[in-house]
């Protein structure tokens, strides 16, 4: 039964691939291509086209040079895609940038809550003490560049 089935399609395929294309203008001037005769009534004569399949492959035609619009399509598309690259690539780095500076920014937040006495430099080398009133402010600045970085 297999033997069968495969000996039909086997058949089925050689007839498609032995086939035969016509070509002819129709009644508009259109340029119309079918298996199929052209209509009785079609007043140019039908041309017909048979197909050659090459099964060889010559290895020259990988050595010729692409034409010249081709080329210079090719390379139009590299610098495009480069530059869509590049625009990906800078568009994620300022993403992670934004990222590190709302992680700071929280790790700062939780530091100016959660500290009870909190020790700034004071720019001579020293150390002082922060009162309510700067931790206030400090913390005002903190939430508003939460607010516009995360």
């Amino acid at each position: 039964m297999r033997k069968l089935l495969f000996l039909s399609l086997l058949l089925f395929f050689v007839s498609n691939v032995n086939s035969q294309i016509y070509k002819w203008i129709d009644e508009k001037g259109r340029v119309e291509y079918s298996d199929q005769p052209p209509p009785a009534g079609s007043p140019i004569v039908p041309t017909r086209v048979s197909l050659q399949y090459s099964s060889s492959y010559s290895m020259d035609d990988e050595n010729t040079p692409a034409p010249e619009h081709v080329t210079q399509k090719e390379e139009g598309f590299k610098e495009r895609r480069a530059a869509r690259e590049e625009a990906k690539n800078k568009q994620l780095a300022e993403v992670n940038t934004k990222k590190e500076q709302c992680n700071q920014a929280r790790s700062n937040m939780e530091i100016l809550k959660n500290t009870p006495q909190l020790s700034i430099p004071d720019g001579m080398g020293g150390v002082k003490e922060a009162d309510d009133n700067f931790r206030l402010k400090q913390m005002e600045d903190v939430k508003k560049m939460i607010a516009s970085l995360c």
